[in-house]
């Protein structure tokens, strides 16, 4: 339950981080995320959550040291499977989700001090 690592320069793979699992860092086993977008200011990936409770979060900042894994918890508005699929990078840096069996969309806010903020917004009526 830990994350994977591929060097493709070295042809090195190792696993990162602590055990997610373990550490109660996300309490689901299978499906937790799916797909992924990356931060090139802040030098993060973020995984999407498709069952999840939580918003991974690898930073790769430090390229000299182990990736820092972290997980961020979503509201409680947002629990459920096949939540999320996909999603977009903003030009001002904000993500946001596609819903695949959820009824809203997820904003994730990362800030300059590496912060980060999820929240649920509404669908809008068409």
């Amino acid at each position: 339950e830990r994350v994977l690592q591929i060097d493709i320069v070295s042809n090195r793979v190792c696993s990162v981080g602590p055990n997610l699992v373990d550490e109660n860092m996300e309490r689901i086993f299978q499906n937790k995320w799916q797909n992924g977008l990356t931060s090139t200011e802040q030098q993060c990936v973020y995984a999407i959550p498709l069952a999840a409770d939580t918003i991974l979060k690898i930073d790769t900042a430090n390229s000299n040291d182990e990736p820092v894994v972290t997980t961020y918890k979503l509201p409680e508005s947002c629990h459920g499977l096949a939540k999320f699929e996909g999603g977009v990078l903003a030009p001002n840096g904000v993500m946001y989700t596609c819903p695949n069996n959820f009824k809203g969309v997820l904003r994730i806010a990362s800030s300059k001090s590496k912060t980060i903020i999820a929240q649920k917004e509404d669908k809008a009526e068409t």
